[in-house]
């Protein structure tokens, strides 16, 4: 008799082997559906602690590797600090040198126009050298030539 020809009007008689198969096969069903869910929750329960460790690693991870990454932070705002004195060093450097080279050309050009005028001025003399000496030198002339009218 199979399960699907039992009517409920049927009695059902428990010593019959089938219904003893059957039940037994339902047992057994039943207790590796059971096992089977136990196992499940195991493994969940396994993959829930390694997934809660794994968490906890990683939170332990970088609490540790917290002050390190604050460590290379300082030590880059340190550094960045020391880079921009230098760069604000550099800059009155160049400004210290501009500074100089202008008051350097500036220097030159006083130089130029003093000399320049001391040519000027030596040009001058000798130009009124010159004028003087032609003077002393028409005079010269001029008394000889009045020397000589004279005799």
């Amino acid at each position: 008799m199979t399960f699907t020809q039992l009517n409920t009007d049927d009695k059902i008689d428990l010593d019959d082997p089938f219904i003893i198969n059957l039940m037994k096969r339902g047992r057994l069903r039943i207790t590796q559906d059971l096992q089977a869910q136990q196992r499940r929750a195991e493994q969940e329960e396994e993959q829930r602690q390694e997934q809660q460790e794994q968490t906890e690693m990683e939170m332990q991870l970088q609490l540790q590797q917290q002050p390190i990454q604050e460590m290379q932070q300082q030590s880059q705002s340190n550094q960045l600090d020391k880079d921009y004195q230098q760069f604000q060093w550099l800059l009155d450097e160049e400004e210290k040198y501009k500074k100089q080279q202008l008051e350097h050309e500036e220097q030159q050009l006083e130089h130029e126009e003093q000399q320049q005028q001391q040519q000027q001025q030596e040009f001058e003399l000798e130009l009124l050298q010159q004028q003087y000496i032609q003077q002393q030198q028409q005079l010269i002339q001029q008394y000889i030539h009045k020397q000589q009218e004279k005799k």
